[in-house]
């Protein structure tokens, strides 16, 4: 990982120091469009501590650029950092166990040198260090985490997945728990409500290079990081939709939101049509069926096994919609239950009943006392939520 100067410093925990000959400069040329240290003086000094795999120093170099004293667990050889023209020098130190790395200026320079110039520019790192922090602003708006399941970007206002990410490593761990439990290599699964991708890259990992991910999100700020988070992390099995998935084809409004604000991203839903105030100011997304957009793949689905469903009270919809899917593959379904959130449009035991007609048993995955062909009942707390596991009934006999 390539570690900026500033960002070294700032979350090496003391790994990284240099004394005060040295300054930040603005570079602004390619591959590095920022600040770095440079200094023109003698006898200055960086420190830099590793605990294992290779360290790259990476120095900006140019006709006015010196040389140093480069010193690795006390052996110390002298390298020029002279070059007829602009470009980048890197030199790379193997590392086993802790390893001191000191820089010291003032080496003698290259005949054809016109100054004493210094200028580093990164350090690249081919395994974290222990010291680094979990969590490194990369904007005012972003958070990278080297997590529990894969390195996320998160945006930074965002008080629950985001923030769970930042300060534990991990969103919803017990639920990773359970997809470690159920979903196999060679797998389909679906994750309809992706968010910013942490489940998916879960999924993605679970099932293997002979497995697929269908990753589905509507907003198209999340969406974004959703496909950021699949780059980041190698997802190559990993296919994204933008959409939103409901029983209908057509365009929906989301609610409204200011994505500069703090609130949770991930509550997010649809407004309805009645509230014509809200609906006139979210975002327009596609909606369609999740039948019609699994038809519209460019490579044909040839299994599915396993869909979670987060939509923010929109489950029945999604399930109408998905019908030919759910007879056809006969997936293990995830989804969530808000009753007093879902009161506004249906009654949630109807999601209940739509998986009994079509032969599904229900798993009460905190309360396993509830029998698998029982309705949970609600208290009417208006922050009673539980998540169910849905399975075919032929898959349990």
């Amino acid at each position: 990982m390539r570690w900026l100067i500033q960002q070294l410093e700032k979350s090496s925990n003391g790994a990284f120091r240099f004394s005060p000959g040295f300054k930040y400069v603005y570079l602004g040329r390619p591959e590095f469009d920022a600040n770095v240290l440079m200094t023109d003086a003698a006898d200055q000094l960086i420190t830099l501590r590793s605990d294992r795999g290779v360290v790259t120093l990476v120095f900006h170099v140019h006709a006015w650029s010196g040389s140093i004293f480069l010193t690795v667990n006390g052996d110390t050889r002298t390298i020029d950092l002279y070059a007829a023209t602009h470009g980048y020098r890197s030199i790379e130190i193997e590392t086993n166990g802790q390893t001191d790395i000191e820089i010291r200026t003032g080496a003698q320079r290259h005949e054809d040198s016109q100054g004493n110039e210094v200028w580093l520019a990164a350090v690249e790192f081919s395994v974290p260090q222990q010291w680094r922090a979990q969590s490194m602003p990369v904007s005012p708006w972003c958070t990278l985490t080297h997590g529990q399941n894969g390195t996320f970007l998160t945006l930074t206002n965002d008080t629950v997945i985001g923030s769970s990410i930042v300060n534990t490593g991990v969103w919803a761990s017990k639920d990773v728990e359970l997809f470690d439990s159920i979903i196999e290599p060679g797998m389909t699964v679906i994750d309809i409500g992706a968010n910013i991708g942490h489940h998916t890259v879960v999924y993605s990992q679970l099932v293997g290079p002979r497995g697929r991910v269908i990753s589905i999100e509507p907003q198209t700020i999340i969406f974004r990081m959703l496909a950021a988070n699949a780059v980041i992390n190698g997802c190559g099995n990993v296919e994204l939709v933008n959409c939103c998935v409901g029983e209908s084809s057509g365009y929906v409004n989301l609610f409204p939101i200011d994505y500069s604000s703090r609130t949770n991203f991930g509550a997010l839903g649809v407004a309805p049509e009645s509230d014509e105030g809200a609906a006139g100011r979210g975002e327009k997304v596609r909606i369609d069926t999740l039948d019609t957009l699994l038809s519209e793949l460019i490579h044909p689905l040839a299994a599915c096994d396993f869909i979670k469903i987060d939509v923010q009270t929109f489950e029945l919809f999604v399930l109408r919609g998905a019908l030919q899917t759910l007879n056809a593959f006969r997936p293990t379904l995830f989804l969530e239950i808000s009753p007093f959130w879902m009161r506004k449009y249906y009654d949630y035991k109807e999601i209940y009943k739509l998986l009994f007609s079509i032969d599904y048993e229900i798993i009460h995955i905190s309360d396993p006392s509830i029998r698998p062909g029982a309705i949970k009942g609600w208290s009417g707390q208006d922050n009673e939520e539980w998540d169910i596991l849905a399975r075919p009934k032929e898959r349990s006999a």
